[in-house]
């Protein structure tokens, strides 16, 4: 129980520091064009437009330390240019990212890699608009490398934490049962958790669209295309941004997307039919990871842990539902292991 306290304690110090540290302030925003000015405008940020404009968005974004920081931003409508402390981005790498030869997705918008200054920096962007409505919006993310350390030093102490604290008092408020009867619980909960995490998939699965939360589903979509029409013939890599994948995923995509379009399926609908086979894939990595992890240990609590790791990590639940390799490729490492 001492080791469960000490890693909760460490992980949530460490969660907080590393959001103190690494969290930028985007304050001070303001906008203006030839028919439009405002010194002070709230992020997001939305306004009536007058049709075919072009608009300069200046913001002050204050950090701690002096980084590299994931910034998110979302033109309405088209993002022209991208500047910090006067030096400009190259928006030509986001777009070969992102698989466009222009940034008009205002809906999700485009992560960029922004320099920062400790202190105080300047974010100047150009936008236009066509019409409607004009408008900008602006967030920090991470980078994989911060995801990464925040997992590590900070995610992972606090479920093992909770988990072993759960499950500390479990064993306490069971024992009157007799040990016969924990034992089989115990020895059950490893099926629990992973019908646990199908049922968190399907969830997934049924209430979230098609195309939320994954801003490269279009590159992954060329993929299938493709290969539904010339299952023989690799793509050229540069011609968009998924062709370079390793193309067994996509070949079975294909096949899918041929097929429920035999049943009639519309295009929406096959692009869900492909989802749910990622799914099928996970379940299946949940199977074959027990197998694998009780290859290395008996003990119940290990076994147990490893699985929740498994079912209920969220990237991995969110990799599971949406069009990508990345179930499949899971699968295949957990086999090729095993």
């Amino acid at each position: 129980m001492k080791k469960a306290y000490i890693a909760l304690v460490f992980g949530l110090v460490f969660m907080a520091l590393f959001i103190k540290i690494n969290h930028v302030d985007i304050v001070h925003c303001s906008v203006e064009s030839k028919k439009f000015s405002r010194e002070h405008i709230t992020l997001p940020f939305s306004h009536a437009s007058s049709g075919n404009e072009t608009y300069r968005y200046t913001c002050q974004v204050e950090s701690l330390i002096e980084q590299t920081t994931k910034i998110g931003i979302a033109v309405d409508e088209k993002l022209l240019s991208v500047k910090i402390n006067s030096n400009e981005i190259d928006l030509n790498m986001v777009k070969k990212q992102y698989g466009q030869s222009q940034l008009k997705d205002w809906e999700k918008g485009y992560f960029f890699s922004i320099p920062l200054l400790k202190g105080e920096n300047t974010l100047e962007i150009i936008g236009s608009d066509a019409g409607g409505r004009f408008g900008i919006s602006i967030g920090q993310g991470l980078s994989y490398l911060e995801y990464l350390f925040l997992f590590i030093f900070s995610i992972i102490p606090i479920i093992f934490g909770i988990y072993s604290l759960l499950f500390g008092y479990l064993v306490k408020s069971v024992r009157h049962i007799g040990l016969s009867d924990f034992s089989s619980v115990w020895k059950k909960l490893p099926f629990i958790i992973i019908l646990a995490g199908i049922i968190l998939r399907l969830l997934f699965l049924v209430y979230i669209p098609n195309t939320m939360y994954q801003h490269d589903m279009g590159g992954h979509v060329d993929s299938i295309h493709y290969f539904s029409e010339r299952p023989f013939e690799m793509p050229q890599a540069d011609k968009s941004l998924q062709f370079p994948q390793q193309p067994l995923y996509y070949w079975m995509s294909a096949i899918v997307y041929s097929v429920s379009a035999d049943f009639g399926f519309n295009e929406h609908d096959r692009i869900y039919s492909i989802r749910v086979m990622s799914v099928v894939f996970s379940i299946f990595w949940l199977f074959v990871g027990l197998k694998l992890i009780q290859l290395y240990t008996r003990k119940r609590l290990l076994i147990n842990i490893f699985m929740a790791f498994l079912s209920f990590t969220p990237s991995f639940v969110f990799l599971s539902t949406v069009v990508n390799n990345d179930a499949l490729n899971a699968l295949l490492g957990i086999v090729s292991i095993y």
